[in-house]
């Protein structure tokens, strides 16, 4: 019998394959959409770096109080017009590079108004998680040419190494826009071609 885990709060299925994946004999993932995961870069702070960011802190809550998400943070004053194709390449590698909400609320605040800068900043984000996946058929759909939905417009997810994990043997993706499940029978489930055996079923919440 298969067994059948909800994710749910703050917990998303990218979390779920990401450690699945390191553990799992074999993870499949049933993807309809896509879901654009921006880098976490999680790290370890040590004693200073802890100190350090807790020194200020009534300033810092002061100053989240004028900024757009309530964020220490804010998107940069000049607009996406007013830089080069490089400076903007430049701002958003740095952005990436620092993880987090920063890509989402650092950079252009066009991303949320203008089609334009949304689709620039979808293709960044497109082609840095495509540099990061082996199979050209898997990169199409993980990070498909034309954006499945606008940038910043659904929940955004945090991933350590979402991407990373569909280069590896254990790990398949199956799109159910082309192959759904029709049924689930007590060892798995059924899909239009083919039966699949699993201990575990994780849909989405």
């Amino acid at each position: 019998m298969a067994l059948i885990c909800e994710t749910s709060g703050w917990w998303s299925l990218v979390q779920v394959v990401q450690e699945a994946a390191a553990v799992a004999r074999q993870v499949t993932l049933f993807q309809r959409t896509p879901c654009i995961a921006l880098p976490l870069i999680q790290r370890k702070l040590d004693a200073d770096a802890a100190r350090k960011l807790k020194e200020g802190q009534l300033k810092v809550f002061d100053h989240r109080k004028k900024t757009f998400g309530g964020h220490s943070y804010s998107f940069t004053e000049r607009g996406i017009s007013d830089f080069s194709p490089e400076e903007r390449k430049e701002l958003y590698e740095q952005l990436f590079a620092r993880g987090g909400f920063l890509p989402l609320l650092c950079g252009f605040r066009e991303v949320y108004t203008d089609d334009d800068a949304n689709d620039w900043v979808y293709a960044f984000w497109r082609n840095k998680v495509r540099a990061r996946i082996n199979n050209p058929w898997l990169q199409e759909k993980l990070a498909p040419t034309v954006k499945p939905y606008p940038y910043a417009a659904r929940r955004p997810l945090l991933e350590q190494n979402y991407y990373d994990v569909f280069n590896q043997s254990n790990v398949c993706l199956i799109d159910v826009n082309e192959n759904g499940i029709s049924r689930l029978p007590r060892k798995g489930f059924r899909r239009r071609t083919a039966l699949n055996t699993a201990s575990m079923l994780s849909p989405a919440a």
